[in-house]
Protein backbone atom coordinates (compact mmCIF):
# COMPACT_ATOMS: atom_id res chain seq x y z
CA UNK A 1 0.00 0.00 0.00
CA UNK A 2 2.98 2.15 1.19
CA UNK A 3 4.65 1.76 -2.74
CA UNK A 4 1.39 2.09 -4.54
CA UNK A 5 0.86 5.47 -2.87
CA UNK A 6 4.54 6.79 -3.24
CA UNK A 7 3.94 5.87 -7.12
CA UNK A 8 0.58 7.59 -6.99
CA UNK A 9 2.31 10.78 -4.79
CA UNK A 10 5.05 10.95 -8.00
CA UNK A 11 2.40 10.59 -10.46
CA UNK A 12 0.80 13.49 -9.00
CA UNK A 13 4.00 15.16 -9.06
CA UNK A 14 4.97 14.85 -12.53
CA UNK A 15 1.34 15.57 -13.47
CA UNK A 16 1.80 19.04 -11.77
CA UNK A 17 5.46 19.68 -13.16
CA UNK A 18 4.01 18.96 -16.44
CA UNK A 19 0.93 21.23 -16.06
CA UNK A 20 2.46 24.61 -14.54
CA UNK A 21 5.39 24.18 -17.55
CA UNK A 22 2.29 23.96 -20.24
CA UNK A 23 0.86 26.87 -18.32
CA UNK A 24 3.78 29.32 -18.47
CA UNK A 25 3.93 28.10 -21.99
CA UNK A 26 0.87 29.26 -22.91
CA UNK A 27 1.33 32.74 -20.75
CA UNK A 28 4.49 33.16 -22.66
CA UNK A 29 3.15 32.60 -26.17
CA UNK A 30 -0.32 34.58 -25.21
CA UNK A 31 1.81 37.43 -24.61
CA UNK A 32 4.11 37.07 -27.34
CA UNK A 33 1.01 36.88 -29.54
CA UNK A 34 -0.16 39.90 -27.86
CA UNK A 35 3.11 42.07 -28.73
CA UNK A 36 2.78 40.84 -32.37
CA UNK A 37 -0.45 42.28 -32.57
CA UNK A 38 0.54 45.38 -30.92
CA UNK A 39 3.49 45.59 -33.82
CA UNK A 40 1.15 44.44 -36.52
CA UNK A 41 -1.68 47.20 -35.28
CA UNK A 42 1.35 49.84 -35.42
CA UNK A 43 2.19 49.24 -38.88
CA UNK A 44 -1.61 49.62 -39.93
CA UNK A 45 -1.54 52.72 -38.34
CA UNK A 46 1.59 53.92 -40.62
CA UNK A 47 0.21 52.69 -43.58
CA UNK A 48 -3.24 54.30 -42.76
CA UNK A 49 -1.17 57.34 -42.37
CA UNK A 50 0.79 57.10 -45.28
CA UNK A 51 -2.61 56.35 -47.11
CA UNK A 52 -4.06 59.84 -46.17
CA UNK A 53 -0.78 61.51 -47.06
CA UNK A 54 -1.16 59.75 -50.59
CA UNK A 55 -5.08 61.03 -51.00
CA UNK A 56 -4.30 64.11 -49.91
CA UNK A 57 -1.84 64.63 -52.70
CA UNK A 58 -3.41 62.90 -55.35
CA UNK A 59 -6.44 65.50 -54.41
CA UNK A 60 -3.85 68.61 -54.90
CA UNK A 61 -2.61 67.10 -58.06
CA UNK A 62 -6.19 66.48 -59.56
CA UNK A 63 -7.17 70.17 -58.18
CA UNK A 64 -4.20 71.49 -60.35
CA UNK A 65 -5.18 69.31 -63.13
CA UNK A 66 -2.16 66.69 -63.01
CA UNK A 67 -4.61 64.13 -62.78
CA UNK A 68 -7.59 62.60 -63.21
CA UNK A 69 -10.38 62.11 -60.78
CA UNK A 70 -9.46 58.09 -61.20
CA UNK A 71 -6.27 58.61 -59.65
CA UNK A 72 -8.31 60.19 -56.77
CA UNK A 73 -11.08 57.31 -56.31
CA UNK A 74 -7.81 54.65 -56.14
CA UNK A 75 -6.12 56.97 -53.16
CA UNK A 76 -9.69 56.67 -51.61
CA UNK A 77 -10.03 52.97 -51.75
CA UNK A 78 -6.46 52.78 -50.94
CA UNK A 79 -7.42 54.84 -47.60
CA UNK A 80 -10.24 52.78 -46.88
CA UNK A 81 -8.39 49.48 -46.75
CA UNK A 82 -5.55 50.95 -44.88
CA UNK A 83 -8.74 51.98 -42.12
CA UNK A 84 -10.22 48.86 -42.24
CA UNK A 85 -7.03 46.48 -42.06
CA UNK A 86 -5.84 48.84 -38.80
CA UNK A 87 -10.05 48.03 -37.40
CA UNK A 88 -8.76 44.37 -38.25
CA UNK A 89 -5.47 44.42 -36.23
CA UNK A 90 -7.30 46.37 -33.66
CA UNK A 91 -9.85 43.79 -33.15
CA UNK A 92 -6.56 41.03 -33.20
CA UNK A 93 -5.14 42.79 -30.67
CA UNK A 94 -7.79 42.96 -28.49
CA UNK A 95 -8.57 39.34 -28.71
CA UNK A 96 -5.30 38.32 -28.32
CA UNK A 97 -5.31 40.87 -25.01
CA UNK A 98 -8.19 38.73 -23.78
CA UNK A 99 -6.45 35.32 -24.75
CA UNK A 100 -3.67 36.59 -22.43
CA UNK A 101 -5.74 37.29 -19.77
CA UNK A 102 -7.72 33.64 -19.76
CA UNK A 103 -4.45 32.49 -19.88
CA UNK A 104 -3.14 34.13 -16.66
CA UNK A 105 -6.28 33.52 -15.22
CA UNK A 106 -7.36 36.86 -14.83
CA UNK A 107 -9.91 37.00 -16.75
CA UNK A 108 -13.16 37.65 -14.95
CA UNK A 109 -16.00 40.71 -14.83
CA UNK A 110 -13.77 42.77 -13.39
CA UNK A 111 -11.03 42.74 -15.57
CA UNK A 112 -13.60 43.36 -18.52
CA UNK A 113 -15.28 46.22 -16.82
CA UNK A 114 -11.91 47.97 -16.51
CA UNK A 115 -10.21 47.34 -19.90
CA UNK A 116 -13.76 48.92 -20.98
CA UNK A 117 -13.15 51.74 -18.91
CA UNK A 118 -10.75 53.19 -21.43
CA UNK A 119 -7.13 53.80 -22.26
CA UNK A 120 -6.47 56.62 -20.05
CA UNK A 121 -6.30 54.43 -17.14
CA UNK A 122 -4.64 51.07 -18.86
CA UNK A 123 -1.77 50.93 -16.78
CA UNK A 124 -4.31 50.95 -13.74
CA UNK A 125 -6.21 48.21 -16.22
CA UNK A 126 -3.14 46.07 -15.94
CA UNK A 127 -2.26 46.45 -12.22
CA UNK A 128 -5.46 46.52 -11.16
CA UNK A 129 -5.93 42.65 -12.84
CA UNK A 130 -2.86 41.81 -11.34
CA UNK A 131 -0.52 41.42 -14.87
CA UNK A 132 1.96 43.80 -15.90
CA UNK A 133 4.27 42.87 -18.93
CA UNK A 134 7.22 43.08 -16.83
CA UNK A 135 5.53 40.41 -14.26
CA UNK A 136 5.64 38.30 -17.16
CA UNK A 137 8.78 38.56 -17.93
CA UNK A 138 10.03 37.61 -14.56
CA UNK A 139 7.87 34.85 -14.73
CA UNK A 140 9.71 33.43 -17.82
Amino acid sequence: NLTRETLNTRKLQRKGSALKRKILREARESFEDLQAQERFYQINLKRMEQAENALELTQIRYERGLSDNIDVLDAESAFSNAEFDASKALVAYNIAAIKLANSLGVLDLEWLSLSLAGPENSEETMTAAGYSPTTARKEE
